[in-house]
């Protein structure tokens, strides 16, 4: 799955060529889910038009139950070559699902060792990435536990209202 504007500097169009590269034959029930709608969703649509796996990629727009979606989601593949905090990656570890993203450095310091992290336009490594947690559901919920802890133990609404009353007092007292 991916979730994400379909713009410019988001890496779909990487991500739908490491899709095709996967192998239909080794994992016949593979779908590719991506949300969002944007000014590339007819680029996108149309780059996909004489793939191979054309029928198992689904466009499904913007959706309001992207939680739902995150739920029967195994694997989630942000391959953005620039971002800021990604919402969108922190609803995925929430959502106890395995991430792969690119090695920009905010999703470096977001992810840390709970994901794995692939260059960015870089097709090829991207399907790497895709084949091994697809291959090996251990490492798939290994990663998806650690990025749930580290979504709990550092980004929880606890934690993140203590921060702002840390700095709040920090200001007054300054």
């Amino acid at each position: 799955m991916c979730v994400g504007n379909l713009r410019q500097g988001k890496g779909h169009e990487y991500l739908l060529d490491a899709f095709e590269k996967l192998s239909l034959k080794r994992f016949p029930g593979v779908n590719l889910l991506i949300a969002g709608d944007g000014q590339m969703s007819r680029t996108l649509l149309s780059q996909v038009k004489s793939y191979t796996s054309q029928a198992n990629i689904h466009f499904l727009g913007n959706r309001d139950d992207i939680a739902e979606i995150l739920k029967i989601s195994d694997i989630f593949v942000l391959p953005t070559l620039y971002e800021g905090m990604s919402n969108a990656i922190l609803e995925a570890m929430a959502s106890k699902v395995a991430v792969i993203t690119t090695d920009i450095p905010v999703n470096i310091e977001l992810v840390g060792d709970t994901a794995i992290v692939v260059p960015v336009r870089n097709p090829d490594t991207l399907a790497e990435a895709m084949q091994t947690l697809l291959l090996n559901d251990a490492l798939r919920e290994d990663l998806a536990q650690r990025a749930y802890a580290k979504i709990t133990s550092q980004y929880s609404l606890e934690v993140i209202v203590e921060r702002y009353i840390t700095l709040i007092k920090a200001i007054i007292n300054a």
